[in-house]
């Protein structure tokens, strides 16, 4: 187990390139830390460098608060997990995950003994003698994992480890990944552009946006109380509902003049947020407060997800109802929210404003 210290990192390539702009991290002994963002957001070279697979261009990288900036990747004593295995196809499985300790010299008795260990472990003690042609994918995955954790780690490092897995394969190998994390109790950063993932496996969240660092929390803190419109429409399923409106000493007013409550007694230009699971359809007209005008649906059976937009506009919007809800296309539907699940942005900066 370790802690893992970023302060003030960065990444320049020699064209000129900036792929991660000063970013500032402290990860806790045995913490799941999750890396998530889009494409080209720098989340895998930030791991790179962590692995020592990067040069670091500024700041200082601390393990267990050593400094690692110059050190090879074999100094570092972390494990990482590649989305594509990385394993060696002429091998057994037995013999992939104990090349790492034959390599240190590890006495074979001893070999035997973890590698069968860790293989009860991960269900592959029945798959030792086979290649890893003879696999499924996820059966590969954790012989990679398994290939990580017999060497005892400080930290383990994930690159996208699910991607290459269908979504039923995905579903369990995430919860594998997360029993074993917290079985293991070790330090653990992840990489993922998928926020489902991101949200179900993390202690902590760090979202990323173009090499800078968007915001670092909870998962639940991150949902709740995103601190950038970019935060706002990244982590959610489905994504939160944004529209300009303007703030009007204790009124969001929309393009269509109707309007939501909000503590904010400022006057301007702002972006509300509004996220699908939170807004309802209401029968009572004492109620209503927006407006939502519908133009397809969608069954997943438990829910029903309602696309639209906000009435008399062309501001796209979002609704997600429990049950089987019959919804005519074209109808209007009168909606309610509750006033402390709103979320204000300013119109320019796109950061988080008061509502409360």
């Amino acid at each position: 187990m370790a802690t893992v210290t970023l302060d003030q990192i960065s990444k320049v390539y020699p064209n000129g390139f900036k792929a991660i702009h000063g970013v500032d991290l402290a990860i806790n002994d045995g913490e799941m830390i999750v890396l998530v963002g889009p494409s080209g957001c720098g989340k895998s070279t930030l791991l790179r460098m962590i692995a020592g697979l990067e040069t670091i261009s500024g700041g200082t990288l601390s393990i267990d608060e050593q400094r690692v900036n110059e050190r090879e990747p074999g100094e570092r004593d972390i494990a990482m997990v590649f989305q594509n295995y990385a394993l060696y196809p002429h091998m057994t499985v037995f013999n992939n995950m104990a090349y790492g300790l034959r390599n240190r010299g590890v006495p074979k008795d001893e070999i035997e003994k973890t590698v069968n260990d860790v293989a009860q472990m991960l269900e592959l003690d029945h798959l030792l003698k086979r290649r890893p042609s003879q696999l499924s994918g996820g059966q590969r995955q954790r012989v990679a994992m398994g290939r990580a954790i017999v060497r005892r780690p400080k930290a383990f490092l994930f690159d996208e480890p699910l991607s290459n897995l269908d979504a039923k394969l995905r579903v369990q190998m995430r919860l594998e990944i997360k029993k074993l994390q917290r079985n293991l109790n070790t330090t653990a950063v992840y990489v993922t552009h998928d926020q489902v993932e991101a949200m179900t496996l993390a202690d902590r969240l760090v979202v990323l946006n173009g090499g800078d660092v968007e915001q670092i929390g909870s998962p639940l803190e991150v949902y709740d109380e995103p601190q950038s419109l970019f935060v706002a429409t990244f982590i959610g399923s489905p994504s939160m509902n944004i529209i300009p409106a303007k703030l009007d000493g204790g009124r969001i007013v929309f393009d269509n003049g109707e309007t939501l409550p909000t503590t904010n007694t400022e006057v301007r230009d702002v972006v509300a947020g509004l996220r699908p699971e939170h807004l309802q359809i209401t029968d009572n007209p004492d109620e209503k407060m927006i407006s939502m005008t519908v133009t397809l649906t969608e069954s997943l059976g438990a829910d029903l997800l309602i696309y639209g937009v906000l009435a008399g506009t062309t501001h796209e919007m979002t609704l997600r109802v429990e049950g089987h809800v019959k919804i005519e296309d074209n109808a209007t539907l009168p909606l309610t929210i509750s006033e402390s699940n709103i979320h204000l942005f300013d119109k320019d900066t796109e950061k988080r404003l008061p509502t409360r």
